[in-house]
């Protein structure tokens, strides 16, 4: 099966997209003779791990996001590397599409898989694969469309499943020790703002926080850890959090 996989990452966007891509085509790769192509554009700050990728990599004209956070799919290159590369399917982890980027690539005849994808373009799609978000309108999704939701669809590194119930002999109602963990690049500075609220849980031990290769923050939190009552660690581009998860007793997230 020949696969095209559009993501992207960077400082401003975070890594999380193109992990997920990763671990999709490993996990892929177990169950069948897979060639894929990840379809990425060019970032300095992503290049390190596009070369993780167990495929074929191209690279896409370095370009500007909006700046709120979030990919914006163009669909016309994407349609042109399926002109080229003639997959069986296409996957676009971007997001919230458009409807005029999806049917760039709708048009093509190639089948089409969306990740976390409430926009419009969804619609467009063949398969919605909803992890961190669940979609609007399922009732009135197209027949010809396959919806699939929860958490078990996470992909999750096989770490975590070796690891199950690691945390469950842990006394209840102990509360010692916090992880905080809110994306790769958090762009909106919430670790610092996290760090300056728990100043007033003088009575904690300690508090982890883990960030991305993308989070430029670290200076600001370094200065208000400073002030901390309890021990503070900053965990930077860890390949994996499990360990952290199974040793706190609290965890703040954010979706990423």
């Amino acid at each position: 099966m020949k696969v095209l996989y559009r993501a992207d990452g960077g400082n401003l966007l975070g890594t999380g997209h193109v992990l997920r891509a990763t671990r999709v085509l490993r996990a892929w790769q177990h169950e069948e003779d897979v060639q894929a192509t990840l379809l990425i554009r060019q970032e300095p700050s992503i290049e390190r791990l596009a070369a993780a990728w167990p495929g074929a990599v191209q690279w896409l004209a370095p370009g500007s996001h909006p700046g709120d956070g979030r990919p914006h799919l163009d669909g016309e290159p994407v349609a042109d590397a399926i002109r080229r590369l003639q997959p069986d399917v296409v996957v676009v982890d971007m997001l919230d599409t458009s409807d005029e980027a999806m049917a760039a690539i709708e048009s093509t005849g190639c089948a089409v898989v969306t990740y976390d994808d409430r926009g419009q373009g969804r619609l467009r799609a063949s398969t919605i694969i909803n992890i961190l978000v669940r979609e609007p309108e399922p009732a009135h999704l197209p027949g010809s469309i396959r919806l699939l939701e929860g958490p078990q669809y996470a992909t999750l590194d096989d770490v975590y499943s070796r690891r199950r119930g690691a945390a469950a002999a842990r006394p209840a109602g102990r509360l010692d020790r916090v992880l905080v963990t809110l994306g790769g690049a958090d762009g909106a500075g919430l670790s610092v703002k996290v760090a300056r609220s728990l100043m007033r849980l003088e009575w904690l031990k300690r508090v982890d926080f883990a960030t991305g290769a993308a989070f430029q923050q670290e200076e600001a939190l370094q200065r208000v850890l400073e002030q901390a009552p309890w021990s503070a660690c900053i965990h930077k581009a860890l390949p994996s959090l499990c360990d952290l998860y199974c040793e706190a007793d609290l965890f703040i997230v954010a979706g990423g």
